[in-house]
Protein backbone atom coordinates (compact mmCIF):
# COMPACT_ATOMS: atom_id res chain seq x y z
CA UNK A 1 0.00 0.00 0.00
CA UNK A 2 1.17 3.51 -0.79
CA UNK A 3 2.90 5.19 2.18
CA UNK A 4 0.89 8.32 1.48
CA UNK A 5 -2.26 6.36 2.29
CA UNK A 6 -0.85 5.65 5.75
CA UNK A 7 -0.02 9.34 6.16
CA UNK A 8 -3.51 10.36 5.09
CA UNK A 9 -5.05 7.87 7.53
CA UNK A 10 -2.83 8.95 10.44
CA UNK A 11 -3.35 12.68 9.93
CA UNK A 12 -7.12 12.19 9.65
CA UNK A 13 -6.99 10.12 12.85
CA UNK A 14 -4.89 12.75 14.63
CA UNK A 15 -6.99 15.70 13.52
CA UNK A 16 -10.46 14.57 14.48
CA UNK A 17 -9.45 12.74 17.64
CA UNK A 18 -7.85 15.98 18.89
CA UNK A 19 -10.88 18.00 17.80
CA UNK A 20 -13.22 15.89 19.93
CA UNK A 21 -10.63 15.79 22.73
CA UNK A 22 -10.87 19.60 22.91
CA UNK A 23 -14.21 19.63 24.75
CA UNK A 24 -12.81 17.04 27.17
CA UNK A 25 -10.02 19.48 28.03
CA UNK A 26 -12.49 22.29 28.61
CA UNK A 27 -15.03 20.20 30.52
CA UNK A 28 -13.59 20.97 34.00
CA UNK A 29 -14.18 24.67 33.35
CA UNK A 30 -17.52 24.59 31.48
CA UNK A 31 -19.09 21.18 32.05
CA UNK A 32 -20.83 19.61 29.05
CA UNK A 33 -22.55 22.78 27.86
CA UNK A 34 -23.76 22.95 24.24
CA UNK A 35 -22.10 26.38 23.96
CA UNK A 36 -18.74 24.82 24.84
CA UNK A 37 -19.19 22.11 22.18
CA UNK A 38 -20.36 24.63 19.56
CA UNK A 39 -17.43 26.92 20.38
CA UNK A 40 -14.82 24.18 20.11
CA UNK A 41 -16.19 22.70 16.90
CA UNK A 42 -16.56 26.09 15.21
CA UNK A 43 -13.02 27.13 16.19
CA UNK A 44 -11.65 23.88 14.77
CA UNK A 45 -13.59 24.30 11.54
CA UNK A 46 -12.41 27.90 11.21
CA UNK A 47 -8.81 26.91 11.85
CA UNK A 48 -9.00 23.98 9.46
CA UNK A 49 -10.44 26.27 6.78
CA UNK A 50 -7.42 28.55 7.13
CA UNK A 51 -5.15 25.49 7.19
CA UNK A 52 -6.59 24.08 3.98
CA UNK A 53 -5.93 27.42 2.30
CA UNK A 54 -2.40 27.63 3.75
CA UNK A 55 -1.66 24.00 2.82
CA UNK A 56 -2.73 24.71 -0.74
CA UNK A 57 -0.35 27.68 -0.89
CA UNK A 58 2.51 25.65 0.60
CA UNK A 59 1.99 22.83 -1.89
CA UNK A 60 1.70 25.08 -4.93
CA UNK A 61 4.67 27.37 -4.26
CA UNK A 62 7.38 24.89 -3.18
CA UNK A 63 9.35 21.94 -4.50
CA UNK A 64 8.55 18.43 -3.25
CA UNK A 65 11.66 18.41 -1.05
CA UNK A 66 10.72 21.75 0.54
CA UNK A 67 7.08 20.67 1.02
CA UNK A 68 8.29 17.60 2.91
CA UNK A 69 10.54 19.73 5.16
CA UNK A 70 7.80 22.26 5.88
CA UNK A 71 5.28 19.48 6.49
CA UNK A 72 7.61 17.68 8.92
CA UNK A 73 8.11 20.92 10.85
CA UNK A 74 4.36 21.56 10.95
CA UNK A 75 3.63 18.02 12.14
CA UNK A 76 6.29 18.28 14.84
CA UNK A 77 4.71 21.56 15.99
CA UNK A 78 1.30 19.85 16.09
CA UNK A 79 2.61 16.97 18.19
CA UNK A 80 4.20 19.41 20.63
CA UNK A 81 1.00 21.47 20.95
CA UNK A 82 -1.07 18.31 21.44
CA UNK A 83 1.26 16.95 24.14
CA UNK A 84 1.09 20.20 26.12
CA UNK A 85 -2.59 20.91 25.40
CA UNK A 86 -3.78 20.15 28.97
CA UNK A 87 -1.26 22.60 30.43
CA UNK A 88 -1.97 25.21 27.76
CA UNK A 89 -5.72 24.88 28.38
CA UNK A 90 -5.35 25.22 32.16
CA UNK A 91 -3.09 28.26 31.79
CA UNK A 92 -5.47 30.04 29.39
CA UNK A 93 -8.51 29.18 31.51
CA UNK A 94 -6.80 30.51 34.65
CA UNK A 95 -6.33 33.88 32.97
CA UNK A 96 -9.93 34.31 31.81
CA UNK A 97 -11.99 32.43 34.37
CA UNK A 98 -11.56 34.48 37.52
CA UNK A 99 -15.34 34.91 37.82
CA UNK A 100 -18.45 33.03 36.69
CA UNK A 101 -18.02 32.41 32.95
CA UNK A 102 -20.33 34.05 30.43
CA UNK A 103 -21.40 32.39 27.19
CA UNK A 104 -18.44 34.03 25.38
CA UNK A 105 -15.62 32.52 27.45
CA UNK A 106 -15.90 29.06 25.86
CA UNK A 107 -15.50 30.64 22.42
CA UNK A 108 -12.55 32.80 23.48
CA UNK A 109 -10.78 29.99 25.32
CA UNK A 110 -11.46 27.54 22.47
CA UNK A 111 -9.98 30.06 20.05
CA UNK A 112 -6.84 30.53 22.14
CA UNK A 113 -6.48 26.78 22.73
CA UNK A 114 -7.30 25.28 19.35
CA UNK A 115 -7.18 27.78 16.49
CA UNK A 116 -3.41 27.49 15.82
CA UNK A 117 -3.34 23.66 16.10
CA UNK A 118 -6.38 23.48 13.79
CA UNK A 119 -4.66 25.67 11.19
CA UNK A 120 -1.56 23.48 11.32
CA UNK A 121 -3.62 20.27 11.12
CA UNK A 122 -5.59 21.64 8.18
CA UNK A 123 -2.42 22.00 6.10
CA UNK A 124 -1.94 18.22 6.06
CA UNK A 125 -4.54 17.23 3.47
CA UNK A 126 -3.64 19.67 0.66
CA UNK A 127 0.08 18.91 1.01
CA UNK A 128 -0.57 15.16 0.95
CA UNK A 129 -2.70 15.51 -2.18
CA UNK A 130 0.20 17.36 -3.80
CA UNK A 131 2.89 14.93 -2.61
CA UNK A 132 1.07 11.65 -3.31
CA UNK A 133 1.72 10.47 -6.88
CA UNK A 134 -1.44 10.03 -8.96
CA UNK A 135 -0.24 8.72 -12.33
CA UNK A 136 -2.94 6.03 -12.58
CA UNK A 137 -5.91 8.13 -11.49
CA UNK A 138 -7.44 11.47 -12.40
CA UNK A 139 -7.25 14.36 -9.92
CA UNK A 140 -10.82 13.99 -8.70
CA UNK A 141 -10.51 10.25 -8.16
CA UNK A 142 -7.09 10.67 -6.53
CA UNK A 143 -8.38 13.33 -4.13
CA UNK A 144 -11.51 11.29 -3.41
CA UNK A 145 -9.43 8.23 -2.45
CA UNK A 146 -7.24 10.29 -0.11
CA UNK A 147 -10.26 12.02 1.44
CA UNK A 148 -11.98 8.66 2.01
CA UNK A 149 -8.85 7.31 3.74
CA UNK A 150 -8.55 10.48 5.85
CA UNK A 151 -12.20 10.25 6.87
CA UNK A 152 -11.79 6.59 7.82
CA UNK A 153 -8.87 7.64 10.04
CA UNK A 154 -11.06 10.36 11.58
CA UNK A 155 -13.84 7.88 12.35
CA UNK A 156 -11.47 5.44 14.01
CA UNK A 157 -9.79 8.30 15.89
CA UNK A 158 -13.08 9.42 17.42
CA UNK A 159 -14.15 5.86 18.27
CA UNK A 160 -10.73 5.07 19.74
CA UNK A 161 -10.78 8.23 21.83
CA UNK A 162 -14.24 7.70 23.32
CA UNK A 163 -14.36 3.91 23.54
CA UNK A 164 -10.82 3.31 24.77
CA UNK A 165 -8.60 6.27 25.60
CA UNK A 166 -11.04 8.30 27.73
CA UNK A 167 -12.06 5.24 29.73
CA UNK A 168 -8.47 4.08 30.26
CA UNK A 169 -6.13 7.08 30.57
CA UNK A 170 -6.03 10.49 32.23
CA UNK A 171 -6.06 13.71 30.21
CA UNK A 172 -2.27 14.19 30.11
CA UNK A 173 -1.71 10.60 29.01
CA UNK A 174 -4.34 10.95 26.29
CA UNK A 175 -2.62 14.11 25.01
CA UNK A 176 0.66 12.21 24.71
CA UNK A 177 -1.06 9.33 22.88
CA UNK A 178 -2.80 11.76 20.49
CA UNK A 179 0.58 13.22 19.50
CA UNK A 180 1.80 9.81 18.29
CA UNK A 181 0.03 9.78 14.88
CA UNK A 182 1.81 13.03 13.98
CA UNK A 183 5.20 11.72 15.09
CA UNK A 184 4.72 8.46 13.17
CA UNK A 185 3.70 10.51 10.14
CA UNK A 186 6.98 12.45 10.30
CA UNK A 187 8.92 9.18 10.41
CA UNK A 188 7.00 7.76 7.42
CA UNK A 189 7.38 10.99 5.43
CA UNK A 190 11.15 10.90 5.95
CA UNK A 191 11.31 7.36 4.44
CA UNK A 192 9.64 8.46 1.19
CA UNK A 193 12.11 9.22 -1.55
CA UNK A 194 11.32 12.24 -3.71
Amino acid sequence: MNKYYYLTFLTGFGLLSFEVFGPRLMQPHFGQSPIMWASTISVFLGGMTCGYFLGGKISSKNTTVKIKKITSLIWFSISTLVIFSPEINDFIASIFLEKEPTKWEPLLISFLNFFIPAILMGTAFPTLVELCPSEKTKKGEHTGILLAISTLGSILGVLGLYFWLITTFNTSEIAIILSIPWLISIAILKTIKT
